[in-house]
Formats: C-alpha cells, structure tokens, sequence
C-alpha cells in the first residue's frame, strides 16, 4: 500500500461505526469489492476492500 501512503495498518483502524460502504460495480473485480469512507483518527480515508472469509 505505499503507493497509496497508508498501510493495512491504518486501515484496520477505520471507525466501521461511522463509515459509509458501497459495493463498488464500476469494473468486474471477479468478487465483490468494496469502498469504505469514514475516520481513522481525524483524516477521513477512502478504501476499496473485499471480504475474503472472516477477513477484509
């Protein structure tokens, strides 16, 4: 994730309480992808993740 400045890190500390997230269906991800907006301390980050089993 360096190419994104954020690290997988940071995005496990998304405040899933306050997020929005949407499927993202813009491409055919071969699964189901998806965006994340919402905290993580002050900045707000987006994200694009998927569910692999229990995980993301």
């Amino acid at each position: 994730m360096k190419k994104h400045q954020a690290a997988f890190r940071t995005a496990e500390e998304l405040d899933w309480e306050t997020a929005i997230a949407l499927e993202d269906d813009r491409e055919d991800y071969r699964g189901i992808r998806y965006r994340a907006m919402g905290l993580i301390d002050i900045p707000v980050y987006a994200l694009t993740f998927t569910e692999r089993g229990k995980k993301i």
